[in-house]
């Protein structure tokens, strides 16, 4: 059951956000890369003196491939692929405030956490932030 429900939770996410088109055959490491270097960037934009700023290196660098990662991650780890939708929802819901919400920083992090564990599901790695 609990199962049935992280899986509907990632499906309804992926459709109401227009991503996951089930293909993991774009997840690959260049993308990988790619996206944690974005939420690197995110993370550190969040906790500096333009907060705003963490837009561009999330919607730019992260949120599609994002997506990907969590249909390539559903029917491997449900849970997880849940979870990392989830906390995108938090970390665009933070962004979508003026001035970007006080939380902006943690749940960055928090996303970031949950992109590795993602990532780990599918063989790929998660590179340091700089």
């Amino acid at each position: 059951m609990r199962r049935a429900v992280a899986l509907a939770a990632t499906v309804a996410f992926l459709a109401a956000c227009g991503g996951g088109s089930g293909d993991g055959g774009n997840v690959q490491q260049p993308l990988a890369d790619k996206v944690v270097r974005g939420l690197c960037a995110t993370v550190d934009a969040a906790g500096g003196a333009d907060p705003a700023s963490a837009s561009s290196p999330f919607y730019d660098d992260a949120h599609d491939g994002l997506h990907l990662f969590a249909a390539a991650a559903t029917d491997l780890a449900p849970n997880d692929a849940a979870t990392l939708l989830q906390t995108m929802a938090r970390v665009e819901a933070d962004l979508e405030t003026a001035p970007p919400a006080t939380s902006l920083r943690a749940d960055a992090e928090a996303l970031l956490a949950a992109t590795t564990a993602v990532l780990s599901v599918l063989d790929l790695d998660a590179p340091p932030c700089a």
